[in-house]
């Protein structure tokens, strides 16, 4: 864990859990291994694909939770990043992923949570690198609304899974070839799957383009 946590973030950890009791058992959800293994290769697989001496990114994250990723993107990334957006439709994780990100926060709002619907949303800058990690979460409608609204050219992160029986799950994929297919990328510069646990028993997508 310490590899894409930094010290300060651990602490950071330990006192949103104390700030907020009434979310305790949905704050540590988001560290359950299968979701900090699937994070972990995210963060990997982009320092292989943006390169370190690069400007600084503007990320705009969909579906960003309760901040983790943010979180360790800024521990963690070999490239400069500018600022990131986390944005999420629950108006719950809007307080917490501002608190996990405070030190962030605080510098110049160098990270920001939002509560909107990821197909509204409206870019305060422009990005560069666009993140989806719940793509199995909407249709493919909104999917597309949401898609349309990336400006051309921005490099997009996206993972997905074949966890049909997931009762939230409206857009799973059966295999990486589908979730291609429904991605929309122009360019795909890196595409590959990350098998969960045996307890857990299903895959995990990801692709790394261009729209």
């Amino acid at each position: 864990m310490n590899k894409h946590f930094s010290n300060e973030s651990i602490l950071w950890i330990a006192d949103t859990l104390r700030q907020f009791p009434d979310k305790t058992q949905r704050i540590l959800d988001c560290f359950w291994r299968g979701q900090i293994e699937s994070k972990a290769w995210l963060v990997d697989q982009l320092n292989d694909v943006i390169l370190k001496g690069s400007a600084p990114q503007v990320i705009h994250i969909f579906g960003g939770w309760y901040g983790s990723l943010a979180m360790m993107l800024f521990d963690s990334a070999a490239f400069p990043i500018k600022f990131i957006r986390s944005i999420d439709i629950d108006p719950g994780c809007e307080p917490v992923a501002d608190h996990m990100n405070k030190a962030n926060e605080m510098n110049q709002w160098r990270f920001k949570a939002f509560t909107s619907d990821m197909d509204e949303w409206h870019y305060d800058h422009e990005p560069t690198i666009v993140i989806n990690t719940s793509c199995e979460h909407v249709d493919q409608d909104t999917y597309d609304r949401w898609f349309d609204r990336i400006p051309t050219g921005t490099s997009v992160v996206l993972q997905g899974n074949d966890f049909f029986s997931c009762e939230e799950h409206v857009r799973c994929s059966k295999d990486l070839q589908e979730f291609e297919q429904q991605s929309g990328l122009s360019n795909i510069v890196y595409a590959g799957v990350y098998k969960t646990d045996a307890g857990s028993g299903y895959t995990r997508f990801m692709l790394i383009g261009t729209k």
